[in-house]
C-alpha cells in the first residue's frame, strides 16, 4: 500500500507537470504509457488482498470481538462510512478512473493529433488493468457467496443429522421405557409361549433374551431325545 501511495503521488506531480506547462508538444497519453508497467503492484496488491479478505473473514466469522472493532470503525466518518472490504479496494480504485479518464480522451481525440496513438495505447493498458481488478472484485464476491451457500448446506445437514440422532435417541429411549413397564408388569401385555410335550410344559417369554436363549437350548435337548428315542424303536 505504501508503494502504490508514492506511485500515485510521482504520477499525480507528472500530470500537474504536464497541465501546467501545456504546449502543442506535451503528450498526457505518453506519460500514461511511461507509467503503466509501474502499476503492476496494484495488481500484486490486489492478488494479495485476496488472501487477506479470506483471513478478514475467518476472523471475522470466529471473533466477536474483532467484528465489533471492524463494524465500529466502518460507521466512522474518516473512513466515510464504507465497509472494510470496500475500504481495501481504495488502493486500487485510482486505475478505474484512470481507465475513463483515458477513454474520454481517446473519444474526443482525432486520429491527426499527436498524442491520440498515446492515448489510444494508454487507454487499452488501462481497461485491460481494469478489466482484470473487476474479475477479481467478481469472484471474491462470487467466492463469498458460494461460501456462504457451502455453509448454509452444511448447517442444513448437520440439522438432520442430528435430528436424526434425537429421533434414534428418542426410539431407543421409548423401547427402554416398554421394557422396564414390561418387566414390571407380571402377565398382562406379556409376550408368552407354551410348548407341551408329553414329558414336560416350557414357558417361553419372548421380551427376555435370556429366556429366549434357555427356551431354545431345551427345545434343541428334547428334539434330541425324541430323536435318540426313536431310533432307539427302530432298532428294536
Amino acid at each position: 500500500m505504501e508503494q502504490i501511495l508514492k506511485f500515485h503521488k510521482l504520477f499525480s506531480y507528472e500530470l500537474q507537470c504536464v497541465c501546467y506547462n501545456w504546449t502543442v508538444h506535451s503528450r498526457v497519453g505518453q506519460t500514461f504509457c511511461k507509467q503503466a508497467p509501474f502499476m503492476k503492484i496494484s495488481v500484486e496488491y490486489f492478488q494479495k488482498k485476496e488472501q487477506a479478505s479470506k483471513l478478514l473473514r475467518e476472523l471475522l466469522k470466529s471473533d466477536p470481538k474483532f467484528n465489533q472493532i471492524v463494524e465500529d470503525i466502518s460507521q466512522q466518518e474518516e473512513v466515510n462510512h464504507e465497509p472494510l472490504e470496500q475500504l481495501l479496494n481504495r488502493p486500487v480504485k485510482r486505475i478505474s478512473e484512470y481507465n475513463l479518464l483515458l477513454q474520454k480522451m481517446n473519444e474526443s481525440m482525432f486520429d491527426w493529433q499527436p498524442d491520440s496513438k498515446h492515448v489510444h495505447l494508454a487507454s487499452k493498458m488501462m481497461e485491460e488493468i481494469a478489466s482484470f481488478f473487476n474479475f477479481c472484485i467478481h469472484r471474491t464476491a462470487w467466492l463469498i457467496e458460494n461460501q456462504k451457500e457451502l455453509e448454509r448446506k452444511q448447517q442444513e445437514e448437520d440439522e438432520e443429522q442430528m435430528k436424526i440422532i434425537n429421533d434414534t435417541k428418542l426410539v431407543l429411549k421409548m423401547d427402554e421405557k416398554q421394557k422396564q413397564l414390561y418387566l414390571m408388569n407380571a402377565i398382562e401385555g406379556r409376550f408368552l409361549f407354551l410348548l407341551f410335550t408329553p414329558t414336560n410344559t416350557y414357558l417361553f417369554d419372548a421380551m427376555n433374551s435370556d429366556a429366549r436363549r434357555r427356551f431354545i437350548t431345551k427345545l434343541e435337548g428334547y428334539v434330541r431325545k425324541q430323536v435318540e428315542t426313536n431310533d432307539k424303536k427302530v432298532e428294536g
